[in-house]
């Protein structure tokens, strides 16, 4: 169970990770924060057992590598469409062989006290891809997305999907709810984890 951050201020992840939440999801998509504030967020969550989940604005490698290099728990990738966004999305996060992604790591090696050969083949196991599945025809290949190696969890993006449905502004209903049950029941199958999210709505969060 976490929570968004779209705060500049690190005191609000300070705050969460105090209040025992399990992760803070640190929005550099949908917030005027800057990858600056971003860095406050995840030291604050370093001083907490909450960890720092960060939402990268786009899958392009140029973007989302200096995000990376914050040494983050987790990157959620928006804008999943389709089998070759996912497959962009996680090679932008791994290094060769399996990505693309540079190699130039500070805190992730500790500022020179890890071992860099130790880091390189650990990294794909420290820091999680999560990719935001946001489109109904990302949907109807769901099976196929969920193939590509490195998938490490999926959550929908329950507002875009109603957009290219037709229902923009209706998450709710029900033929966008099924979409998300066909994500999920997808991801269940295939024993991939999976998430939510959702404004406060008492009655939706407990359905």
């Amino acid at each position: 169970v976490g929570t968004v951050v779209q705060f500049m201020d690190p005191t609000v992840t300070e705050l969460y990770g105090e209040a025992g939440f399990d992760f803070v999801w640190i929005d550099l998509e949908h917030s005027a924060m800057s990858i600056s504030d971003a860095l406050g967020h995840v030291r604050a969550a370093r001083g907490t057992n909450t960890a720092a989940f960060i939402r990268v604005p786009s899958r392009d490698p140029v973007l989302v590598k200096p995000i990376l290099e914050l040494h983050p728990a987790a990157v959620i990738i928006p804008r999943i469409e389709s089998v070759s966004d996912a497959e962009a999305a996680v090679k932008a996060c791994r290094y060769p062989p399996d990505g693309i992604r540079g190699i130039g790591p500070a805190r992730g090696v500790r500022f020179g006290g890890r071992d860099m050969v130790d880091y390189l083949e650990k990294s794909a196991k420290e820091t999680m891809v999560i990719l935001q599945i946001e489109h109904i025809d990302a949907v109807n290949e769901i099976e196929a997305i969920l193939d590509v190696p490195g998938i490490d969890s999926i959550v929908p993006g329950q507002g875009d999907i109603s957009g290219s449905m037709g229902l923009l502004g209706q998450p709710n209903h029900p033929d966008v709810i099924a979409a998300v049950e066909t994500i999920f029941t997808a991801a269940k199958r295939k024993r991939i984890p999976f998430g939510h999210s959702t404004g406060y709505d008492p009655e939706l969060t407990k359905k």
